[in-house]
């Protein structure tokens, strides 16, 4: 079965590229959406096993969004990473995302080291359902 992951990103060229390199490794099922304002009620419906989210962006930022998803009882367990032009700075990161999140992923990442990441993490949730 595959892994569902939720990318919230506002870069819409980004956000194409990454649901379908991700798709294209045939494990995962990907639902994006750059509008901030949508995404709780996305995340909802869909239910995704990850969500990937971006720190910063117009309106809502990741943090923010962080906080609803950790504050919504069908959301909070799922687990969550940022993708970050920041991460190497963390008083920059924390302060410009959520502080004591799992895990943060500069965007310039490579897509195996990528790949490596997700799986990782969905591995450590799966062990803990």
């Amino acid at each position: 079965m595959k892994k569902r992951i939720l990318l919230l990103d506002d870069e819409m060229d980004f956000v194409d590229l990454m649901k379908a390199t991700l798709e294209l490794t045939g494990e995962y099922e990907v639902r994006t959406t750059v509008r901030p304002s949508t995404f709780l009620q996305v995340a909802q419906d869909f239910r995704p096993d990850l969500i990937i989210l971006d720190c910063m962006m117009p309106g809502l930022d990741g943090g923010e969004i962080a906080g609803q998803i950790q504050a919504d009882p069908a959301l909070r367990d799922t687990p969550f990473m940022f993708l970050t032009a920041t991460a190497d700075d963390v008083e920059q990161r924390e302060s410009r995302c959520y502080s004591g999140a799992q895990t943060y992923v500069p965007k310039t990442m490579g897509l195996d080291d990528l790949f490596q990441l997700i799986k990782a993490r969905l591995a450590v949730t799966s062990k803990a359902s």
